[in-house]
């Protein structure tokens, strides 16, 4: 008996040898199963730039063919994108024409009667400052333009609105059903003339074409990162209940880094003497949530955009930077500047592209953490990711 007392020691201290020993063993494994995945990762992010750069271009080109996937745009219709698009815009636009321009307008739109036949069409994210200046409500708490006003601006006394941003008119031609008449000298106002009709893909164009690129290149990435997808996977199959819970902290993450991007947002108005405004992908994205495209949309943007994403934004990113503050750093940039290209190609205010990169740049962050927090599992950043568009999808349709 006493001898086996004596021996339990040094149990106890082979005991410690062989855990030390198989956690470096796992360490060297885990070391290993990197490095023979880094090729498979660059090439995933390699098939994903090429992807949208070139693959998309092909099929929008192949589906442009089919009769119908193209629309054409009135410069009336013009006229009323460009006020949704810059928040600094105006514009008088007949009544006819309005009513029977895209219903998803409405949402981004604040009109006031000029007369019986024209409207006046500025953008909601400047309705305060338009208000203050611009509208007269009277004893009934009907609103009215305020004539004085309206009289500054066409003889150019007033060029600006609240913060000194200069107040854009949207027109078209004399003619067609954007043009106020009773402008008489339109060197005095700083104006943007739209006066051809444009030609566009349709909104199910487009969205066919992300369902493919989309699907495509899941395929593709797939295919290529399975084996970390599997690993991810298993502690989801043993019902691992603090990954479980992770999807919804992820998505508490989410919601928290979002009120900070709302404060950020509000500094950003201040600094740069903005309104605010929409980015174009967002407006793209609720746009294209009427007619027939819906499900399709509903199923790119909470489906099949999380997953894809994730796997490049997340996964391969972080793979390849093997620093997590360099992944982090990487990835929500990368994330932003995608979801903000437009504005990045046209660049015609560094206030707006803050301002619309912000909130996109908030949500990189927030997923960099939580994939950090919960293992490097791309499952539990999908699952967050996933409801996070449902979400918004669901607050987009109801305000529809």
């Amino acid at each position: 008996m006493q001898n086996n007392q004596q021996h339990e020691p040094y149990k106890d201290f082979e005991e410690m040898f062989k855990e030390e020993k198989q956690e470096k063993q796992e360490q060297l494994d885990k070391k290993q199963f990197r490095q023979k995945m880094l090729s498979k990762h660059i090439i995933a992010l390699s098939s994903y730039i090429v992807g949208f750069l070139f693959l998309a271009s092909l099929i929008i080109l192949l589906i442009s063919l089919i009769p119908g996937s193209i629309n054409k745009v009135s410069p009336v219709d013009q006229v009323i994108e460009s006020v949704i698009s810059d928040s600094d815009g105006i514009a008088f636009v007949e009544k006819e024409a309005f009513n029977n321009s895209n219903s998803v307008y409405k949402k981004y739109l604040y009109t006031l009667d000029y007369d019986e036949n024209l409207l006046i069409v500025v953008n909601n994210y400047n309705l305060d400052t338009f208000k203050k200046d611009w509208v007269i409500i009277d004893e009934d708490k009907s609103e009215h333009i305020n004539l004085d006003t309206l009289s500054e601006f066409i003889d150019g006394t007033r060029t600006t609105w609240e913060g000194n941003r200069k107040i854009v008119l949207y027109r078209t031609d004399e003619g067609q059903m954007g043009y106020p008449s009773f402008i008489v000298n339109y060197d005095l106002v700083n104006d943007v003339v739209i006066n051809k009709d444009t030609q566009r893909y349709s909104n199910m164009t487009i969205t066919v074409t992300n369902v493919l690129i989309n699907v495509i290149l899941i395929g593709v990435v797939g295919y290529l990162l399975w084996p970390n997808i599997k690993i991810d996977f298993e502690p989801f199959k043993k019902k691992d209940l603090q990954m479980i819970l992770g999807i919804f902290v992820g998505f508490g993450i989410l919601f928290g880094a979002m009120a900070v991007s709302d404060v950020i947002q509000q500094l950003i108005t201040i600094i740069f003497n903005i309104s605010g405004g929409q980015s174009q992908n967002q407006l793209a994205i609720e746009m294209s949530l009427s007619g027939f495209g819906i499900p399709l949309m509903i199923f790119v943007t909470v489906i099949l955009a999380p997953i894809i994403e994730e796997l490049i934004f997340r996964k391969t990113i972080f793979e390849l930077s093997r620093k997590p503050w360099l992944g982090i750093i990487i990835s929500s940039f990368a994330f932003g500047l995608l979801h903000v290209s437009s504005e990045l190609a046209t660049l015609t205010s560094i206030g707006h592209f803050l301002y619309v990169l912000t909130p996109y740049l908030a949500m990189g962050f927030a997923f960099g953490g939580v994939y950090m927090i919960f293992k490097e599992n791309v499952i539990v950043t999908i699952g967050a990711h996933m409801i996070w568009n449902a979400l918004s999808i669901i607050i987009a349709l109801v305000a529809f």
